[in-house]
């Protein structure tokens, strides 16, 4: 029987709890990033009908790092950010706790991370290895990951916004293929991750020089094939999963929602306990 996975960006996940119910703690222990989490989880497994779930952890980036030392050297706070890093510092503490003791408590058997890499590549490498017929819903705003898409096997779900994207979907708003948006953000950049594309050109006009739409005249063609070189060495920071990334396999597995109810009675989440109804006692 064919499957639907939730494959969680953890970080995305975090980050939106963390500006929501971020200030909970429960027993002196800080609570909230992980309660936001629970709240969107269970409100996707019911959405989606579902209780397969993959979870993909950052563990830093240093692979891309030494392939590009300005990789995402923006996003570190200043010596003056002390906020900044408090909210990273809330963020390690629960979602180290989530990892190895919440996921584990609850038995969930596809919690992916690899030192040096990124939630991207596990979650690339999940779909990658995805048994076949099953379907991906990867849970994220992260437009890296729109490279995935698959109209078969992988779509995405952005929870802020309610909307799903499929292959279909993304094609008609970007004209271009999913299999070659690693391209369009090697030759147009990527700010937030600190990767240099071609001087002047955007992702519009990368699209259009990639489908054969931007006329060899214009200057911005002539820009994109004088730099050919660099933004092909691009590819090896935006394409998914980045290289020697581990393959992940997915597991299927029954829960017993009851460990759920536990596991929220010991954190202090009482307004969350009974609604996951999906694991195999869920009818009693």
């Amino acid at each position: 029987m064919a499957n639907t996975w939730l494959v969680f960006d953890v970080s995305y996940l975090a980050y939106r709890a963390l500006y929501t119910t971020g200030d909970l703690s429960h027993e002196g222990v800080n609570t909230g990033v992980v309660f936001g989490m629970f709240q969107t989880v269970m409100g996707l497994q019911d959405r989606f009908g579902t209780d397969q779930i993959a979870w993909c952890f950052d563990a830093g980036h240093q692979k891309r790092s030494q392939v590009w030392s300005k990789y995402k050297t923006n996003r570190k706070p200043s010596k003056d950010d002390d906020e900044l890093r408090q909210a990273r510092g809330l963020l390690r503490e629960q979602l180290g706790l989530l990892r190895t003791k919440y996921l584990p408590f609850v038995g969930f058997p596809n919690v992916f991370w690899q030192d040096g890499y990124e939630a991207d590549d596990m979650i690339a490498s999940v779909c990658e290895h995805m048994p076949r017929g099953d379907l991906a819903v990867i849970v994220s705003s992260d437009h890296d990951m729109y490279q995935l898409l698959s109209n078969d096997r992988v779509i995405m779900f952005n929870p802020q916004k309610k909307q799903t994207i499929t292959q279909d979907s993304f094609g008609r708003e970007h004209g271009i293929d999913p299999t070659l948006w690693a391209d369009v953000l090697a030759i147009a950049g990527c700010v937030g991750d600190g990767v240099e594309g071609v001087k002047g050109v955007g992702e519009v006009t990368a699209v259009k020089f990639l489908t054969g739409r931007l006329k060899s005249t214009t200057k911005a063609f002539v820009s994109i094939t004088r730099n050919e070189d660099a933004w092909r060495r691009n590819l090896f920071l935006t394409r998914l999963p980045f290289r020697g990334t581990r393959k992940c396999e997915l597991k299927s597995a029954q829960f017993d929602s009851s460990l759920w109810d536990k596991l929220l009675e010991r954190l202090g989440m009482k307004s969350l306990i009974g609604r996951n109804r999906h694991g195999r006692d869920s009818e009693t």
